[in-house]
């Protein structure tokens, strides 16, 4: 996320956009030491309101994805083989809060707080005709730190760099699994695994205030990385107009 920053002068600004990431990111962890599936490529976007006083500002933004893609399994069992042919159909939705204080007009520290939900259904075909439906919940929250740094490209240019970088904790607790055979419920389980994990992120770019007007946009890159988790990585766009 990119905050507008500018001169911080005590006064009341309030911002309102759009912000999106394309990305490949993995599928929930809840058991540590175990890798993570990726999902195929998605857009992460959604709208975030800033209100700024001086040199503090409080950031709101949700954001939200819809992933499906299909695939395909075999397994040597003991006594017969079997596979399945299936989709995958993934809701994820994130809400962030952002509190930055601005050291000077070009740094600013911020802290974040990350609460995001998934919503995983997955049906299967086996070779059979079966047909066999999973529905799972993925809950969790994360808290980080990091600073932000922006460079006009020049005095009075409308062009800037953004950089920011940081690390957040993010807790991921799995939900209640459904499970039906051929219409028929077969399986319940009440999840309770859950894994803690430290990632870090660096999101870069370049940045406009369209001139005579109120509005700018940001495009740049941004990655995540962690122990158990695969490196997420893509490009972001941004456009926000402050009041």
């Amino acid at each position: 996320l990119v905050v507008p920053m500018g001169k911080t002068q005590a006064q009341f600004r309030a911002t309102i956009g759009a912000k999106s990431w394309y990305t490949t990111w993995s599928l929930p962890l809840v058991t540590p030491g175990v890798e993570s599936s990726n999902l195929t490529p998605a857009l992460l976007a959604g709208p975030y309101l800033s209100l700024r006083y001086g040199k503090v500002a409080a950031t709101v933004v949700y954001s939200t994805a819809v992933v499906t893609y299909t695939g395909s399994e075999h397994s040597d069992g003991m006594f017969f083989d079997y596979a399945f042919d299936g989709n995958v159909h993934l809701d994820r939705q994130d809400v962030n809060v952002f509190l930055n204080y601005s050291v000077t007009a070009e740094i600013s520290l911020f802290a974040n707080v990350k609460l995001l939900q998934y919503s995983l259904r997955e049906a299967r075909t086996t070779i059979y005709g079966n047909r066999i439906f999973y529905d799972q919940k993925f809950s969790g929250t994360g808290f980080g730190l990091g600073a932000q740094f922006t460079t006009a490209f020049g005095s009075g240019s409308p062009l800037y760099s953004f950089m920011s970088t940081g690390v957040f904790t993010n807790t991921i607790k799995a939900g209640e699994v459904t499970a039906t055979f051929n219409g028929i419920p077969v399986a319940v389980d009440q999840g309770s695994d859950s894994n803690t994990e430290l990632l870090y992120f660096l999101d870069a770019g370049l940045g406009m205030r369209i001139p005579e007007t109120k509005l700018g946009v940001t495009f740049g890159l941004r990655v995540e990385n962690g122990v158990d988790t695969k490196t997420a990585i893509g490009p972001t766009a941004n456009v926000f107009y402050t009041f």
